[in-house]
Order: C-alpha cells, then structure tokens, then sequence
C-alpha cells in the first residue's frame, strides 16, 4: 500500500490538473493522470504478466504440438460420424484460434525482449488479444467436450485427441489467473501479480477519495481559506499552494482522525517539494490560522 505522503503528492498533482484552463472532462482526466501515474508499477506487470504467460505456455507447447499431429487423423475419423458435423465445425474453430494463440505468443516473446516504449506497446495489445483469444478457446474447447459425450463411439476412437484439448483446457484456465490475478487470492503462485495489481488499485481508490472529497467540498474549503487570506480569490494564489492548501484543510474539516498538526505538517512537505520558495513559510502560516479557527469553532 502506498504511504500517507505519496497519496496526498498524487491528490495534489491532480487537484493541480483539475484546477488548469481547457481541463477536460472529470473521467478523461482521471484516465489521463492515472496513465502518468501509475505508467512505471503498469509497465512492471505487464511484464511480469508476460513473464508468466510465456512460462505457462511450456506446459501447453506439448500439448498443442501433439493435438497438430492428431488432426488429420481426427479430421478423417470424425468424417465418417455424418450425425457428429457440428463437432467437426467445433473441432476446425478450436484449431484456428490454438494456431492464433501460438502466433500471439511468438510475438509477446519477441515485444518483451525488445523493451522499447513502442514495443511495450505492443506487447499489452497483445495480451490482451491473448486473454480474449484464450476465452473464446476455453468456451469452444467446453462445447467440444460436452458434444462428445453424445456420441460414446466415437469418442473411443479419437480419445488421445480429446485427452489433448482437456489438457488444454486446463492450461486455458491456469492463464485466466495471470489475466485476473486478484479474483485468486488463495494462488500462491501469482502472488507477485496479485499484490502488483492490489497496490494499484489501493493507491487508485485512496487518492481518488481524497480528490472527490476535495472537489465535492470544494465551496466550504474555499471559505475557510478565505477567512485568512487577505482579498482571497483562488486564481491569486500559486497553482501548487492552492491545490495543498485545499487538500490539507478539507483534512483538518472532515478527517477527525488525522490530527491538524499532521495535515499541516505534510502539507509543508509537499508543498516544499513541488512549490515555490515562498511556498512552505505561506502555506504554514494559512494552514495554521484556519486549524486554529476550526478549533475555536
């Protein structure tokens, strides 16, 4: 989980976003400042999703190659069975997407070694046309198997065949782990993607409350500012000040657990980091007087 600090640095640098002319609208904008945000811990995963992937295919590569051996065999053999047609259409869907499923994970091998930004790209194209490819094979592969159960002879005679696209099958749903790490949490073995993408999403909500809170409060924490500073008008003040000063007040209003001299503090902090000069001595001082206001009240 993200720290107290980088969560309220996050909330400043969107309310300075937020706060800029042209802004577009609310949700483009968040999608746009996530995008920045989180671009590094997002570009990690997706590695590590690939990593994974191209490691899970080694136990499917066997698998696959042995089902290719099998299908003119199957093909001729399912021929002959002129009430099972619509299992040898299932049978053809079920190869086109295995053979673009092995094409996909050719070019994810080769984006990941590549490691530009374009590449990087790429690869998350890619994956994603993996993951929607490995859904429509794990819906063909099903129907597949029930078919088969209809027709007891000739599922003798194509056994290894179907013992092949259940071992796929298997290895179809292993992968719907790696697409969706965090709706399996007893996995031991994806936890390092789990956690990956359980941080973001924490730090996501976590700077969001924030930010709606701010902006859903943003009448009443221009007032209490306002109440300080002298001919106070929002556009006077320093961008950066302004979005510090915002977020550290609506803290001293509405979160009761943090204590003042803690949003105070912090506020100073940030605003050393991403504001002017004149910035922390400014903010200390409007800080401290609308604390002290609040507590008189």
């Amino acid at each position: 989980m993200a720290s107290r600090r980088e969560i309220r640095e996050a909330a400043v640098q969107f309310l300075y976003c937020a706060d800029m002319e042209d802004t577009p609208e609310k949700e483009v904008l968040y999608k746009t400042f996530w995008s920045i945000v989180l671009e590094s811990d997002e570009k990690q995963l997706l590695k590590a999703k690939s990593k994974a992937l191209i490691h899970l295919n080694q136990a499917r590569s066997s698998r696959y190659s042995k089902l290719v051996e099998k299908v003119q065999e199957t093909q001729a053999i399912i021929k002959t069975f002129s009430e099972a047609l619509s299992l040898s259409d299932t049978f053809h869907q079920i190869l086109d997407k295995e053979n673009a499923w092995q094409v996909l994970i050719d070019r994810t091998t080769r984006y990941l070694k590549a490691e530009s930004s374009s590449a990087l790209e790429e690869l998350e194209i890619t994956l994603d046309e993996i993951f929607t490819t490995n859904h429509v094979l794990i819906s063909l592969r099903k129907t597949f198997l029930q078919k088969i159960k209809d027709h007891p002879e000739l599922s003798k005679k194509i056994e290894g065949t179907t013992a092949q696209i259940t071992a796929l099958q298997r290895v179809g749903e292993r992968l719907l782990r790696i697409e969706e790490p965090e709706l399996f949490p007893e996995q031991t073995d994806i936890s390092h993607l789990r956690n990956s993408a359980e941080k973001m999403k924490q730090y996501r909500e976590a700077v969001d409350l924030y930010v709606t809170g701010v902006l859903k409060k943003k009448e009443i924490v221009d007032k209490h500012i306002a109440e300080v500073v002298e001919n106070f008008s929002p556009e006077r003040i320093d961008p950066v000040d302004r979005s510090v000063l915002r977020l550290a007040t609506y803290e001293i209003l509405f979160e009761k657990d943090i204590p003042a001299a803690v949003s105070i503090n912090e506020g100073i902090e940030i605003v050393k980091r991403f504001g002017s000069n004149e910035s922390a001595r400014f903010t200390n001082g409007i800080l401290d007087k609308i604390a002290k206001n609040i507590e008189k009240n």
